[in-house]
C-alpha cells in the first residue's frame, strides 16, 4: 500500500449487486486504497461486504438512511487516510482510477474525475433508463461519484449538509470548499462508469420531484443562479415545458398557441434520439417516450416550483 494512498468511501442502500461490482473494481485497483468505509445498513448486502473482507480493507458503518450526504458523514468519521475519494454503489471505477488521483492530489486541491456510461450495461432503452456522464466541463458540480477531497478539509467544513437529502449535497461541498480558499482541478484520466438503472415509471417520477431540492442549492449559493435557463429555470427544458404547459391551458381561448410546443418538442426529439435513437423506434414508441418525457419534465417544473415556495427562493 502506497503510503499516500486515499480512503474510499460509498454510500450503499439497497443495492447489493451493484454494491458488489462497485467492490470488485475496487479490488481491481492498480494502487491498494488506504481503507475502504461502506456506509450501508441493508441486510442483504451483508454477503456482498463479507465477500471482499479479505480483500480489501473494509469497514462497514450504519448508513443513517438520511441520505447520501449522512452517510458520507457517517462515513467520513472512520477515515484516517490524507485523502478520501468518494464513489457510489451503483458505479465502477476503472483499474487506475485511484492510482490516477493520488499522483493528481495536493493539499487544498479537489479532484473531479470522469464519469461515463458503463457499456457493460448496454444502452439506454428508454428515457425511463438513467445513467450519469460528467467531464471537465461538469467539474464544478463536484459529483460525488468521482471526486477527490483533502480529509482535513471536508472535517474544517463540517462534511456535507445533510439537509440536502436527495440532489445537491456534493455540488454544495464543492462551492464551500472553493470559497474557503480550495483550488479544483479536472483529472481525466481518473475514470468512473457509471450504472444504466431500468427504472420503472413510478421511480422515475419518484426522482423528478425530488429535483426540487436543488432550490436549496440555490438559496445556499445564489451565484450558481448565473447558469440557470433565463435565471429563472432549472435549465432550458423546464422553461419550454413551462411555455408548453401554458400553450395548452390557452388552447382553448386561441389556435395561435398550438405553436408555442414546438420548441419543447422539438428539443425532446433530440433527448430521445441521444438517449435511445430515436431514428430506430417505431412511431408509436416514439409518441410514448415524448409523452413519458413531457411527465417527467413537468413533475420537475412542479417540484421545483414546490420547494421555491418552501425556501422562499424563485426556481422552476
Amino acid at each position: 500500500m502506497s503510503r499516500g494512498a486515499p480512503a474510499v468511501v460509498i454510500a450503499a442502500w439497497r443495492r447489493p449487486a451493484l454494491l458488489e461490482r462497485c467492490l470488485d473494481a475496487i479490488a481491481q485497483q492498480t494502487l491498494r486504497p488506504a481503507q475502504v468505509i461502506v456506509a450501508s445498513s441493508d441486510t442483504a448486502s451483508t454477503p456482498v461486504l463479507e465477500r471482499f473482507r479479505e480483500a480489501l480493507p473494509l469497514s462497514v458503518v450504519p448508513n443513517p438512511g438520511r441520505g447520501p450526504a449522512a452517510a458520507r458523514n457517517r462515513a467520513l468519521d472512520e477515515v484516517r487516510a490524507q485523502y478520501v475519494a468518494f464513489t457510489d454503489d451503483d458505479c465502477r471505477p476503472a483499474p487506475t482510477w485511484l492510482a490516477e488521483l493520488e499522483q493528481a492530489a495536493a493539499p487544498e486541491r479537489i479532484l473531479t474525475g470522469t464519469t461515463v456510461v458503463d457499456p457493460g450495461d448496454g444502452p439506454r432503452r428508454s428515457v425511463l433508463d438513467r445513467a450519469f456522464e460528467a467531464g471537465s466541463a461538469d467539474a464544478e458540480r463536484f459529483s460525488t461519484c468521482n471526486v477527490l477531497y483533502p480529509t482535513d478539509l471536508v472535517r474544517r467544513l463540517g462534511g456535507f449538509d445533510a439537509t440536502f437529502r436527495f440532489f445537491g449535497e456534493d455540488t454544495d461541498l464543492g462551492i464551500r470548499a472553493v470559497e474557503a480558499g480550495a483550488s479544483a482541478h479536472h483529472c481525466d484520466g481518473a475514470v468512473v462508469f457509471h450504472a444504466v438503472h431500468r427504472r420503472t415509471l413510478r421511480a422515475a417520477m419518484g426522482e423528478a420531484w425530488r429535483k426540487g431540492t436543488l432550490v436549496l442549492l440555490l438559496r445556499r449559493h445564489p451565484a450558481v443562479r448565473a447558469g440557470q435557463a433565463g435565471r429563472l429555470f432549472l435549465d432550458r427544458a423546464h422553461r419550454q415545458t413551462a411555455i408548453a404547459i401554458g400553450a395548452l391551458v390557452l388552447l382553448p381561448v386561441t389556435p395561435f398557441a398550438l405553436a408555442s410546443p414546438l420548441p419543447w418538442l422539438r428539443d425532446a426529439r433530440y433527448r430521445v434520439d441521444y438517449q435511445v435513437g430515436r431514428a430506430s423506434l417505431p412511431p408509436r414508441r416514439q409518441a410514448r417516450e415524448l409523452a413519458t418525457l413531457f411527465l417527467l419534465d413537468s413533475i420537475e417544473l412542479v417540484g421545483c416550483a414546490v420547494a421555491s415556495l418552501r425556501w422562499a427562493t424563485p426556481l422552476l
